[in-house]
């Protein structure tokens, strides 16, 4: 699974999401 520019919009939307949570739950945890 290659990350490309060519990824969809939705695609990137549950990455982003899914960053987003990771670093929320980071910060929560601190």
């Amino acid at each position: 699974m290659r990350l490309t520019g060519r990824v969809n919009s939705r695609e990137r939307t549950v990455i982003l999401r899914a960053g987003m949570m990771m670093s929320w739950a980071g910060a929560e945890l601190t």
